[in-house]
């Protein structure tokens, strides 16, 4: 085959087409045009074409988004990882955004329900129970809006008026009201007058 018909067929691999396309072009078999191009250029047909395929393979996945950071909302891929030395990391781009991220509850504040104070649901030690923390910024607000039970509350008594604190709504008197109605009633069960 003339000199010409190989810098062709050298052409038409550069290109990107294939043996059976070159051999119908040059009217002769594909396995002869590969015998030729590998004869004048020491390699096999198509490799730098499947070595630039592999490169590009190789560059879309590295730059494959994984995972978006969680604290700074940066994209995160491969090659970013390798990079930076966080080859497991799966949520946060670096430990400076997981440190940030962990921390996170100094951003939050929450509103007492009973007083209106501001206070930290992660931070704040004088509520007593873990709903109280979310809710009462202190024992005091928690204690006041009926504690951990629902049944106590604040009433006034219904003889004398006094506020009582911390107890069962279905109580209508304070101790010492409740205490003379008790001797009262005695002494009614005892054929005295009668209660009213």
């Amino acid at each position: 085959m003339s000199e010409e018909r190989t810098q062709l067929i050298i052409q038409r691999e550069a290109e990107g087409k294939t043996l059976i396309e070159v051999g119908w072009e040059m009217g002769v078999t594909r396995e002869r045009i590969r015998q030729i191009f590998s004869k004048r250029m020491a390699r096999g047909w198509g490799i730098n074409r499947r070595a630039a395929a592999r490169e590009l393979r190789n560059k879309a996945w590295m730059d494959t988004v994984l995972f978006t950071c969680r604290q700074c909302g940066k994209e995160v891929n491969r090659r970013f990882r390798l990079e930076n030395g966080y080859k497991n990391a799966s949520v946060f781009c670096s430990d400076k955004c997981r440190g940030i991220f962990n921390r996170r509850d100094f951003k939050v504040t929450k509103i007492c329900v009973r007083c209106g104070k501001g206070f930290h649901p992660f931070r704040n030690w004088d509520s007593p129970s873990n709903r109280g923390k979310a809710l009462y910024c202190s024992r005091d607000c928690y204690w006041k809006a009926g504690g951990a039970h629902q049944h106590i509350a604040f009433k006034p008594c219904e003889i004398c008026g006094v506020w009582m604190e911390k107890i069962n709504p279905r109580r209508r008197f304070c101790p010492s009201c409740g205490l003379k109605r008790i001797k009262a009633r005695d002494f009614a069960n005892r054929g005295g007058r009668k209660l009213k």
